[in-house]
């Protein structure tokens, strides 16, 4: 398991963190595994 080296405080707005919770739920992630996989998604779509 990679260690982490530092933490992001994010702000959502409370409709986006209502539909990353209930995206979350439904894959069985919790809110930050989730929100760790989304920017892992956009950055590597990004660098392409």
């Amino acid at each position: 398991m990679t260690t982490l080296k530092k933490q992001v405080g994010l702000r959502f707005e409370p409709n986006l963190l209502k539909m990353v919770d209930k995206v979350a739920k439904q894959k069985g992630l919790t809110r930050t595994e989730f929100v760790e996989k989304a920017v892992k998604l956009y950055v590597l779509n990004e660098e392409k």
